[in-house]
């Protein structure tokens, strides 16, 4: 007896269908291997033009060309103005025209077989090795060199194809020239493929759609958030409503946090109308985040060694990204068992400061609906729901707009640590560790316990010496007496700033304990014949201090 599968319902509320692009392209061989897709695609109206705008713009040859606009697909690029630009329904393509049509003014292009010799294409389903695939494209026959197309790589293949590799009707050869390139985890192609090449549009046109072909803004109306604990930000479509950040710790009760916090702390970030989604950014001994197999470090993923490999065992499959240039792998991951699992998309990053170091963004996304009767035929599903997720194949539209709208969150994430390549310097025998810019070097003070550090270009520097203690702020002790003091953050705990100098070199001295009898103090200062950073930049000196972390 067929069981219903046990799910939690899964929706990322507010997604606009109108934004969601369609993943289901037709392909088909015509001739020796040429991808062909006029018959795949059915043109749209005239009339129907939403998500487009049309204008006038002169170029640098002084001919008048049109931009065209689509919010869409979130690109635009210039064509002649004595073309017209089509859609196709299933919103992937679109084709560069003659303005004349068969069933008007005569044929729309001189023994052209499709609708022109120019497209735009998504190869929204494409996942794999792109140089091959352009290749491929060309019956194998040319091979492709890189080059850049709206600071993407391209990969271009361009030459003459004899008979049998082209999409003209009667003609010998043909032009090709081709452009493929990934953006935001899609595949774009610009094709070029005429005999006929006095033809409008021609080649020549064709070259000034590439260099003027761009990328819009898509996430220009979204909102951005920040964590100042985290030290990152992103931005996020409004239709997911408000953020909301809680802070939890094993100080707090089981009703405020659903479960037990034995260790550690952690912050979970959600969606008032995307419950589906959420980060969580933890602590190293934040036991619930070991429970995922993580808590910062090199192990990223769950075992991901074997990139695109889903066996008969797997429970995840994963592929490598870059994330705010932090190398990283991108998961999708069946949770669960039998007729009760389900899918997530995971990412998980390092963070480099403060007092977390691991964050995961984790969304729900749907699996098979129906539990089929044996064991096997559930792994077989549940396997076979991953390599679909993997692939971008067989999914619903609204899959596919939930996977679309976290490749363009991502693509927003930055770390806003401005100190994640500093290096690190670790005092053992007091008990503290901290880390400073990579152009610095470091060496005890000779005759005193201290170490100094310092810039090779001697533009920046600083120096710390170590006392006896206690540490009393009320009654803090400089060269000239009792000074005057702020109070500073050091790390974690408090640190006491006043002025001090003498013989044509002054600055600022901080003053904070390393323990009950051991005081440590920074000191940050310049000469009159010299410059610091660190004397002069305030935002530098504070990111210096927040790096700061003491341990017994």
């Amino acid at each position: 007896m067929t069981k219903k599968k046990i799910q939690p319902k899964i929706t990322f509320p507010g997604f606009s269908p109108v934004i969601a692009l369609a993943i289901v392209i037709a392909f088909a061989l015509f001739a020796g291997g040429a991808f062909f897709f006029y018959n795949t695609f059915t043109e749209l109206d005239d009339n129907n033009t939403a998500g487009l705008t049309i204008k006038s713009n002169k170029n640098t040859n002084t001919a008048t060309n049109n931009t065209y606009i689509n919010a869409d697909l979130g690109i635009s690029f210039e064509y002649p103005n004595q073309a017209v630009v089509r859609k196709y329904t299933n919103g992937t393509a679109v084709r560069i025209i003659a303005n004349t049509d068969p069933d008007k003014n005569g044929p729309r292009y001189t023994d052209a077989v499709g609708p022109g010799p120019i497209g735009v294409v998504l190869y929204d389903t494409y996942q794999g090795d792109l140089s091959a695939f352009a290749s491929s494209q060309a019956g194998g026959n040319l091979e492709p060199t890189t080059t850049t197309v709206a600071g993407e790589t391209a990969y271009r293949i361009t030459g003459m194809l004899g008979v049998g590799k082209h999409r003209v009707k009667g003609a010998t050869s043909a032009t090709i020239d081709y452009y493929y390139f990934n953006h935001n985890g899609k595949t774009w192609g610009l094709e070029y493929d005429s005999a006929n090449v006095t033809a409008v549009p021609s080649h020549d046109d064709f070259t000034q759609l590439v260099a003027s072909f761009q990328f819009t803004d898509e996430t220009a109306d979204w909102k951005t958030y920040t964590n100042a604990d985290l030290r990152i930000s992103f931005s996020y479509p409004p239709a997911w409503g408000e953020v909301t950040a809680k802070a939890i710790d094993s100080s707090m009760s089981v009703q405020e946090t659903g479960s037990k916090i034995f260790s550690g702390k952690a912050i979970q970030i959600n969606f008032t109308q995307a419950a589906s989604i959420s980060f969580i950014g933890s602590s190293s001994d934040f036991n619930q985040f070991k429970q995922l197999k993580y808590n910062g470090g090199e192990n990223l993923a769950l075992g991901c060694e074997n990139e695109g490999v889903l066996n008969d065992t797997a429970t995840n499959i994963c592929r490598r990204t870059t994330i705010d240039g932090q190398q990283t792998y991108d998961a999708f991951v069946a949770w669960g068992d039998e007729c009760s699992f389900w899918n997530l998309r995971e990412v998980r990053l390092n963070l480099t400061a403060g007092d977390y170091v691991g964050l995961l963004l984790s969304a729900s996304l749907p699996s098979s609906q129906e539990c089929l009767g044996s064991e096997d035929q559930n792994e077989s599903a549940r396997r076979n729901d991953l390599r679909n997720l993997y692939d971008r194949t067989n999914l619903t539209a609204e899959t596919e707009n939930n996977l679309n709208y976290i490749d363009q969150l991502l693509s927003t994430f930055q770390f806003t640590d401005e100190t994640a390549d500093w290096l690190t310097y670790t005092n053992t025998e007091h008990h503290f560790s901290l880390r400073y810019p990579a152009d610095m070097t470091y060496a005890n003070i000779t005759g005193a316990d201290g170490v100094s550090f310092s810039a090779t270009d001697h533009s920046k520097a600083f120096k710390i010496n170590f006392i006896a203690g206690p540490l009393d702020p009320n009654n803090i002790i400089g060269i000239y007496g009792k000074q005057a003091t702020t109070t500073v953050t050091v790390g974690t705990q408090s640190g006491y700033q006043y002025r001090e100098g003498d013989a044509g070199c002054g600055g600022d001295m901080i003053q904070t304990a390393l323990s009950t009898d051991k005081i440590m103090k920074l000191y940050f200062g310049e000469c009159d014949n010299t410059t610091n950073a660190f004397y002069s930049d305030a935002s530098l000196r504070t990111q210096l201090l927040s790096t700061f972390q003491f341990t017994e």
